[in-house]
């Protein structure tokens, strides 16, 4: 179970929260085998509809890094492969999109309040 299987540094009897796709390896027999030796209510998992990927953020990054990095580059090995992926990476890192807002939020005496009953 890699990370979920280590435990980390959560206190005891504090939930695990995971969101999770429906991924073969997320509910498989192995999986929920697991989940049954562990104590009750440390893991919640929530799972994503099905056919909901945009609610997945990593498929999203992958959809649009996929698009984005050239379609039929040419590599001689899988080292150079994982360098251009690596450096595509990278060169997202530098530029985020940091999702919110674009209007900047009015002062509360501008809001026009009505009372009830007049």
């Amino acid at each position: 179970m890699g990370f979920a299987g280590s435990g980390g540094n959560q206190a005891v009897g504090t939930a695990i929260k995971l969101i999770l796709d429906n991924h073969s390896a997320h509910i498989s027999k192995e999986t929920r085998a697991w989940l049954d030796k562990q104590p009750a209510g440390r893991f919640e998992f929530t799972f994503t509809p099905k056919y909901g990927s945009w609610l997945n953020l990593i498929e999203g990054f992958f959809s649009k890094f996929a698009r984005s990095v050239p379609r039929h580059i040419r590599v001689t090995s899988k080292h150079e492969l994982k360098e251009r992926i690596m450096a595509g990476i990278e060169d997202v890192n530098r530029h985020p999109v940091i999702p919110g807002h674009t209007s900047s939020p009015r002062p509360l005496d501008m809001i026009r309040t009505t009372k009830t009953g007049d």
